[in-house]
């Protein structure tokens, strides 16, 4: 009997992965048109993102249902086969109810999101989750290189100790590209509303820190209704141009925060990296970054469910994601030279793990990339 049903399971896990098929779509802002990156899509079995021009891929059955989702608009559900080209996005804002009146005074609300994000660090701080990446470099339309790869990583409140398992570089251009080997830039996918334990943004103004540096901040909560009726705090943080006495440091983060109001966890931030300077090729120049947190609580704490960061200098210009596709894993003999190329030159490549997530799918121009540069190497 228990032969039979091994053997009953097995055909079925094999007739399942056969009905499965590529299903592929454009994710849209359904009243301006403009695409939506990074929305999350979710079948019964996989879970992806649109890439940073709205598209995606996943793979799932035609009675499947797929959820697409982004933070400020409706979500969608539809199935497999009925899944449209373009998936137009309603906003939230118009089917919102605005509720004038705080419940709380804003200072306790702010306390208690500050002690939810402690007391979650404290209990969690050494879970890990393994992490898919890709950055697109791009330097004066002289030289232009894709990485990809797999981090694990601490993943509570913010991204920290990042280990390479798998990578690769893609390189079309001239040399020059490979000044990307000087930078720390992956130091960019630690970014948060507030950064833990790490000393690179000590001296960064962070909006969820100390509770003195919200002197930095006009802050501006309105509690909002979606359209589950859940209650959310949208929360603004402005720099208002005060810094504390004696601060030493010049870059500070802004941004839009949205938090579950009955637990005070983190859901999104939409954040701006200010006063940041860039070295390459020698020369210090001002850096322009803007970047996007998403957040889940699925095992009962605060942790980086993806970021992405868009930016850069007039010389070097950049589009990179960090996407959670598993729970962390435990590494033999994990290798961390703090530069992303170099790590990636250490831990090789493993064909096997693009083949086990539902990455994110390429930009056709990423795409056009990673091929010519195949066949360059060939």
């Amino acid at each position: 009997m228990k032969r039979h049903s091994l053997l009953y399971l097995l055909l079925t896990l094999s007739q399942l992965a056969a009905s499965q098929t590529l299903l592929r779509g454009h994710v849209v802002d359904g009243e301006t048109g403009e695409a939506l990156p990074y929305a999350r899509v979710q079948s019964s079995m996989h879970v992806t993102l649109s890439n940073r021009v709205g598209d995606f891929g996943i793979y799932g059955a035609e009675d499947d249902t797929l959820t697409i989702s982004y933070v400020g608009f409706r979500k969608m559900t539809v199935t497999g086969g009925q899944l449209p080209d373009t998936i137009r996005l309603k906003p939230m804002t118009t089917e919102m109810t605005e509720v004038v009146i705080l419940p709380q005074p804003r200072e306790d609300i702010l306390n208690l999101i500050c002690e939810k994000l402690h007391e979650d660090y404290e209990a969690y701080k050494n879970e890990t989750a393994l992490y898919f990446f890709r950055a697109y470099t791009e330097q004066n339309d002289s030289a232009c290189e894709v990485l990809e790869g797999f981090y694990n990583a601490f993943c509570t409140i913010n991204i920290a100790d990042m280990l390479m398992v798998s990578g690769k570089t893609y390189t079309l251009g001239q040399e020059g590209t490979k000044e990307y080997e000087k930078t720390n830039m992956q130091k960019l996918f630690f970014l948060g509303p507030v950064i833990f334990d790490e000393k690179f943004w000590k001296q960064t103004l962070q909006p969820l820190s100390e509770e003195d540096i919200r002197k930095a901040y006009d802050i501006d909560i309105t509690p909002i209704r979606d359209e589950e009726d859940n209650r959310i705090y949208r929360i603004r943080f402005l720099y208002n141009g005060w810094l504390p006495s004696g601060w030493p440091g010049r870059t500070l983060i802004q941004g839009m925060l949205y938090v579950d109001a009955a637990t005070y966890g983190l859901l999104h931030f939409d954040g701006e990296l200010m006063g940041m300077r860039q070295t390459f090729d020698g020369i210090r120049k001002a850096m322009k970054l803007t970047f996007r947190v998403d957040y889940s609580h699925e095992r009962g704490f605060t942790e980086v469910s993806h970021i992405s960061f868009d930016g850069g200098t007039s010389t070097l210009s950049y589009h990179c994601l960090l996407f959670k596709v598993d729970e962390g894993m435990q590494l033999t003999n994990p290798s961390a030279t703090g530069n992303l190329v170099k790590d990636i030159q250490t831990v090789g490549y493993d064909q096997s793990l693009w083949e086990k997530y539902d990455i994110v799918r390429r930009t056709e121009e990423e795409e056009r990339l990673t091929e010519r540069a195949k066949m360059q190497a060939e």
